[in-house]
């Protein structure tokens, strides 16, 4: 209250009442591309009132849609408060009867209330179903009023007509335009998607400026329910061309401000008068018009503090049960109690974050919060052309619209509770996530992740009469389901899993072709993703090393000369592989030396006489490390026993003295000094004048130039190893 005091000196009225009253809070965001249907609207009044319906004059090439007769209309009036605090339209509340109460039934109960007359009955875009907005006179007070129907077994429920603002906070111009864009990753979802036109977005405001540059086009539908003689134009200080703007601003058009969903399309829905204030009536005949109209998603940067009224929850849920996704602004109090219709079941809240996801000082918070969004000094569009910076929940919460329109745009996620599941889920669990708002703030990257398929390897080569395999890659969005078709040549496709994301191995593979992946989804068939194998003919023996590999000839030369067999065999398919990239042990090592000496077969050396302690006699590389160990090709690697370690990576230091060594350079002293000739290879190292002398043979030309270097401390490949063999030890 003390805040409130101190602002009353600074503020004007209407920014006092959005602050300190029940409200409906919106906030902005930067322009994008908001199209719109448009049709004659309804209107809120800025002070809480409601006004008939009117048709409105419509710009050029948009269609109007004519307002439901019998409408409330709005006339400035005041505003009272209820025995539970909130604020409501005086003499007005509404009435819900239960079904299959008929007309005349239900003017007995407005006779035995003693009311003077209905305002709306049954209109075309009504409250509700069998509800009414009566009035009661002054005859009896609201509470009065709404026990006498409530004490009537006819009525459903009866209740005032809460009154809603729009709700923003001081501006302030010092900040970067549009940081909330990065924030939430817009650019890197836009990579993905635009969103769709066919996707329209409800903007249940005070109306839009149309001819805003950057909402050109835009709005598609328009229809007033407040009865303000300028229609659907935004005449409550550019409260809803800033909402729009955030939401789906026009993009890629060289002026202005992007808009989070930019494909997609607005319905320009004024709920609140030109004061930016209306009523929970006027509120759900936008809900329900929407609904009827089209609208997959629908702001409401509007609201009151308490919480949800029976009226706004059916209105909610009417539009619910029609695959519609409600997002509401949480309120500008700053406060852990509910606002509605953010409160409301089947609404995604949104509490306002600054730069930093932080809390903003004005933004509502707690569980009831569904997400964060941006919502601290946004640019965005504004009446007359131009753009301002505003902050609010407001604000915040197209920034959440447009992601919806973004998500169901892209087409995986059909309904809206895959859609509000998509948002929340890919929500970044920022510094008050569980506490502060449900799921975190808003990541728009996160909630649209293209889908992908990749194959390894994506080339094989197959000796004729092979066949080969590899592993296929799918990721999809979780709202569908993948289907992974093949083809030969460009041939017929064929079915070869279907799934969430995952991977799977195809076998059968030949050559000479190309296969073509494609990623389905399941439900609609759209293709997703796609990739390509290349089977080419090899002259290689394993299908890893292709002819243009470096250490090709290397690799085959050790394979025709039984130095090695691969590390893979089919003997069904009779493909063969080599790791390339595998790090080679000391086991292998001294297999791979042995052989290169001419000692291929372990049976033809002396039987194993347990030296080491860590090789165990039956080992296949049992006798080969004893042989070696025998010749002074190795000592082990640990004595204390004696141990050779045959199980760790071979490193380019120990390769060089495996390879002299088995050379019968077993000392190294025996060698020329060390030059110096490798920059990693210091003078006194122990391995120095070995690698030196690979590099005099050229049996080894160094890992990099510029300075030359060796990488001593690098384990070896298997590819490496081919070449290190080959060279020292040809044929």
């Amino acid at each position: 209250m003390a805040l409130l005091q101190r602002l009353c000196a600074i503020l004007p009225l209407w920014l006092l009442l959005t602050l300190a009253m029940p409200v409906v809070q919106g906030h902005s965001f930067g322009s994008s591309d908001p199209a719109r249907d448009s049709s004659s609207p309804p209107s809120f009044s800025a002070d809480g009132e409601t006004r008939f319906l009117s048709p409105v004059s419509n710009p050029v090439g948009v269609s109007a849609a004519q307002p439901p007769d019998g409408a409330p209309k709005a006339e400035p009036v005041s505003t009272v408060r209820t025995a539970d605090g909130r604020e409501a339209v005086p003499g007005r509340i509404v009435v819900a009867f239960n079904e299959g109460v008929e007309l005349a039934e239900r003017a007995d109960v407005h006779s035995r209330a003693r009311v003077p007359g209905v305002l709306t009955a049954q209109a075309a875009y009504g409250v509700g179903p069998d509800a009414e907005v009566v009035n009661i006179g002054g005859a009896s007070s609201l509470d009065d009023a709404i026990r006498v129907y409530q004490a009537d077994p006819r009525v459903r429920y009866a209740e005032p007509d809460y009154v809603i603002r729009a709700a923003e906070t001081p501006n302030d111009p010092d900040f970067s335009m549009q940081w909330g864009m990065a924030k939430i990753q817009a650019a890197a979802a836009w990579n993905v998607t635009h969103g769709s036109p066919s996707v329209k977005v409800a903007i249940l405001d005070c109306g839009i400026d149309e001819a805003n540059p950057d909402l050109a086009g835009k709005v598609t539908l328009r229809i007033d329910f407040t009865g303000s003689p300028q229609g659907t134009t935004d005449l409550c200080g550019g409260h809803g061309t800033h909402v729009a703007g955030i939401a789906a601003a026009n993009t890629n058009n060289g002026i202005g401000v992007a808009g989070v969903g930019y494909d997609s399309r607005l319905y320009n829905v004024k709920i609140l008068d030109d004061k930016g204030e209306g009523t929970e009536s006027t509120l759900a005949m936008g809900i329900r018009w929407a609904a009827d109209n089209g609208a997959q998603v629908i702001n409401a940067s509007v609201g009151r503090q308490g919480a949800c009224s029976q009226l706004e929850q059916d209105a909610i849920d009417y539009a619910w049960a029609r695959n519609v996704v409600i997002v509401a602004a949480a309120g500008n109090v700053g406060s852990y109690e509910v606002a509605s219709p953010a409160s409301c079941n089947n609404v995604v809240a949104v509490g306002s974050t600054n730069t930093n996801d932080q809390l903003s000082w004005f933004s509502n918070y707690g569980s009831w919060v569904d997400v964060a969004a941006p919502g601290e000094r946004i640019w965005s569009t504004v009446p007359g052309g131009g753009y301002e910076y505003r902050s609010g929940t407001s604000m915040a919460t197209p920034h959440v619209s447009g992601l919806a329109a973004l998500v169901r745009g892209a087409g995986w996620c059909t309904s809206n509770q895959d859609v509000v599941g998509r948002i929340k889920g890919a929500a970044d669990k920022i510094t008050g996530t569980g506490a502060l708002w449900e799921s975190g703030r808003i990541n728009a990257a996160a909630s649209v992740t293209a889908p992908t398929i990749a194959a390894t390897p994506s080339h094989l080569a197959l000796a004729p009469g092979q066949t080969g395999s590899i592993t296929v890659t799918w990721t999809v969005d979780p709202c569908i389901t993948g289907q992974v078709r093949i083809s030969e040549d460009g041939g017929p496709e064929s079915l070869q899993t279907s799934g969430p994301s995952g991977s799977a191995a195809v076998t059968g593979l030949t050559a000479p072709h190309t296969y073509f992946f494609r990623l389905y989804n399941s439900v609609n068939a759209a293709l997703l993703a796609s990739t390509t194998v290349t089977v080419t003919a090899r002259t290689s023996s394993f299908s890893d090393v292709l002819p243009n590999d470096w250490a090709y000839n290397n690799i085959e030369q050790l394979f025709q000369r039984g130095i090695t067999s691969g590390c893979y065999y089919n003997s069904t398919t009779g493909e063969r592989r080599y790791c390339p990239d595998a790090a080679v042990t000391r086991a292998e090592m001294a297999a791979f030396i042995l052989r290169a000496l001419g000692d291929a077969d372990p049976a033809h050396l002396p039987a194993y006489r347990g030296l080491f302690a860590d090789v165990p006699s039956g080992a296949w590389y049992a006798r080969y490390v004893e042989h070696l160990y025998d010749h002074g090709i190795t000592a082990g690697c640990a004595a204390g026993p004696l141990r050779y370690c045959p199980d760790a990576a071979v490193t380019r230091a120990e390769m060089a003295a495996f390879v002299l060594r088995a050379l019968n350079h077993a000392d190294s002293a025996h060698l020329p000094a060390y030059r110096g000739l490798f920059a990693d290879v210091l003078s006194g190292a122990w391995y120095a004048r070995y690698v030196e002398h690979l590099y005099d043979h050229g049996i080894t030309a160094g890992c990099a130039t510029g300075p030359l270097r060796y990488c001593p401390d690098n384990n070896v490949t298997r590819r490496e190893m081919a070449a290190f063999l080959a060279r020292a030890f040809p044929q």
